[in-house]
């Protein structure tokens, strides 16, 4: 997408707040002035038309809209989701001081908009504390207090996803509780605008919780196959209802319909080329992950995608490519490698950290790719123990600089855990590598 298209899609949402502005302050007006915005009234309505309009967006946002994907990449946009949640938590809160010091009544509008403030604050804060991989993800206290919840209080990923959507009923009464507001009920025009931008976005997120699932489901893929590649990973295939397109490096969601199995809905990236059997690898990590082993041959699965912009389309033609990985963030990389069929257009360099030589279940596949492609190169890194084919090393800064010559023009993919991509990433950007030719997407859940 070029950044024209980029910057019309970012037109489109500040046209909100903008228009909201310009049709509650009316510029034109003879009373308008900087004392007319200082007002304690005025700035409650800043504030109040901040939060309209950044909950129309989260609507927007937690949609799926193909289009944001293909602009942004699905990690963006879902990072740009809890910065907004941020700004609306602010945002409720400038504007219940900037009322409290102005005169109402209390009222039907105005216990709307303290129910709606109370749900959004509750929603925002247990999805930043127990659901954000980012937001103090790896501070000792918060690491505690996501365990003893799932644990001890069993909050799982489900049962938290559950509550996360209850901002939509939040969103609901935000928007009658505007609608309501003596400033919007006096002027026709304003209240068509408000209430249309909220039709316009609460039906998008209305078709992808509601109807977009109904079509999934009227067409369903089936597991073909379910392989056990290391003790710790498990990769299952999926037979496709129709023809599916999809470019390496992408992920989908996916979901299970078999008896007893978690019906709950994750994210897998693609370990399959296009255009062969559709492969999902994953890591035997969590509770929905460590029964992916138990799926059972005919068993049924809804697929939402693909997305992700974690592709070599980002890299120009002939560039040469740095593939960093770390354990099963192998998994698009092997999509990207398996693609290339008709031989490799450019050199590719692949440096795989895992733990153990046993979680490197591909090892065999790589080696033989390296020994019969000239421009493809493989080093297999192990954290906790030696092996005769791979490298005692972490896949750390240092290391990075050993094994690769960073100073030579290349494109730079990085998948695995966050904090070891992030190190590696300040050391590219130390040394020169401009931001364009370093591609990871910042998520994981």
């Amino acid at each position: 997408m070029t950044l024209l298209f980029r910057l019309s899609i970012i037109l489109f949402f500040i046209s909100l707040p903008i228009g909201a502005f310009l049709l509650y302050f009316e510029p034109w007006g003879p009373f308008f002035g900087w004392e007319t915005l200082a007002h304690t009234w005025s700035l409650g309505m800043i504030f109040g038309i901040l939060v309209f309009s950044a909950v129309v967006t989260q609507f927007f946002l937690g949609s799926r809209i193909k289009l944001l994907d293909r602009a942004f990449g699905q990690d963006k946009v879902i990072r740009f989701h809890g910065f907004l949640g941020l700004v609306i938590l602010l945002g409720i809160g400038g504007h219940v001081i900037s009322k409290n010091l102005s005169t109402y009544e209390l009222n039907l509008q105005v216990f709307l908009g303290m129910g709606a403030g109370a749900m959004f604050n509750t929603i925002i804060v247990l999805s930043a504390l127990l659901m954000s991989p980012v937001i103090l993800a790896r501070w000792s206290p918060l690491v505690e207090l996501r365990r003893w919840t799932a644990h001890k209080l069993r909050l799982r990923y489900n049962t938290l996803r559950l509550v996360h959507n209850l901002v939509s009923v939040a969103g609901i009464l935000a928007v009658i509780h505007v609608l309501l507001a003596s400033s919007t009920s006096e002027n026709e025009l304003r209240m068509g605008y408000m209430l249309g931008w909220f039709v316009v976005g609460f039906g998008f997120y209305l078709y992808h919780r509601l109807i977009k699932g109904l079509f999934l489901r009227a067409r369903p893929w089936t597991v073909s196959a379910v392989r056990e590649e290391s003790p710790a990973v498990v990769s299952v295939t999926l037979q496709a209802p129709a023809h599916f397109d999809f470019r390496a490096g992408q992920f989908v969601y996916v979901s299970f319909q078999q008896k007893g199995f978690p019906s709950e809905e994750h994210p897998f990236t693609l370990a399959s080329a296009p255009g062969a059997p559709l492969t999902i690898t994953a890591k035997k990590s969590g509770v929905f992950t460590a029964r992916l082993g138990e799926l059972a041959v005919g068993s049924r699965a809804t697929i939402d995608g693909p997305y992700g912009l974690f592709t070599l389309r980002r890299s120009p033609p002939g560039l040469p490519v740095v593939f960093l990985a770390g354990g099963i963030g192998i998994t698009p990389f092997l999509s990207m490698l398996r693609s290339l069929r008709d031989g490799f257009d450019r050199d590719i360099q692949l440096i795989w950290n895992t733990s153990r030589f046993e979680d490197a279940f591909a090892h065999d596949e790589l080696k033989k790719l390296a020994s019969g492609e000239k421009r493809f190169s493989y080093t297999l890194l192990l954290s906790r123990e030696d092996h005769p084919e791979a490298r005692r090393a972490r896949l750390t800064p240092k290391v990075l600089s050993d094994l690769v010559d960073i100073s030579r023009p290349s494109m730079y993919y990085l998948c695995g855990p966050v904090a070891q991509m992030e190190s590696l990433v300040k050391e590219l950007l130390r040394q020169g590598v401009r931001p364009a030719r370093i591609v990871f997407e910042r998520f994981s859940y």
